[in-house]
């Protein structure tokens, strides 16, 4: 896997992440955060690694939030690898995984992914229908984390 450039964050961020490696799997909705961290870093194939893990955890607890967290994060991988049909299958799944209006974090990454999948596309229309679901009516974003990425993807 193609890795892109990235740049790594400060300090206590490299220590929670080795922490993170040496004892074990996060909290749910922790190690969605890592993976999505290392995917904005451009850590590409460690991003993967980090939904595989947060997936098993998941399946293995009943965890259907970090799942989604995880899915999400993997739909907009694929999407910027230019998968398409990859980003909208893990959107999709994410989807299905929690009720949108309940995790918006989920709701607002999967629209990220799949504005990015259109955009790759060369559909302009469906990735700013995809992406205006990251802000409400005022512009102002419905999730304070995903949606900052998304004006750069």
């Amino acid at each position: 896997m193609i890795e892109a450039p990235g740049v790594w964050p400060g300090a206590s961020s490299r220590a929670a992440f080795a922490s993170w490696t040496s004892q074990g799997p996060l909290p749910d909705g922790l190690g969605g955060v890592a993976a999505l961290a290392y995917l904005e870093q451009g850590r590409w194939a460690r991003a993967q690694t980090a939904c595989a893990e947060l997936a098993a955890v998941a399946s293995s607890a009943g965890l259907d939030h970090a799942a989604a967290c995880a899915a999400a994060t993997e739909a907009l991988l694929c999407a910027l690898r230019g998968d398409v049909a990859g980003a909208h299958a893990r959107a999709r799944y994410a989807l299905s995984l929690v009720d949108p209006r309940e995790s918006r974090s989920v709701l607002a990454l999967a629209h990220r992914a799949l504005g990015t999948a259109a955009t790759v596309e060369g559909d302009h229309e469906t990735a700013h229908q995809h992406y205006r679901v990251l802000f409400d009516h005022r512009g102002n974003p419905t999730h304070y984390h995903p949606h900052l990425g998304s004006l750069v993807s």
